[in-house]
């Protein structure tokens, strides 16, 4: 199966499952609203951090060999 074959193909299970939802009455919300904030601020700085730690430890370990 082709690539584009199997997006086309999920694209029309996501469009069933929505027309469903509707039908029933229940909220069809897209991600971002579903969501209701922005993501990723925090990631940047749990990155710097966490190599900054890493970079911190393989010094220690360095001078302690």
């Amino acid at each position: 199966m082709t690539v584009r074959r199997a997006i086309k193909r999920n694209r029309g299970r996501a469009l069933a499952v929505e027309q469903r939802m509707e039908q029933q009455g229940k909220p069809v919300l897209s991600a971002t609203e579903a969501r209701q904030a922005t993501r990723g601020q925090g990631v940047r700085y749990v990155l710097a951090i966490s190599v900054a730690l890493a970079v911190v430890a393989m010094v220690i370990a360095y001078l302690v060999t």
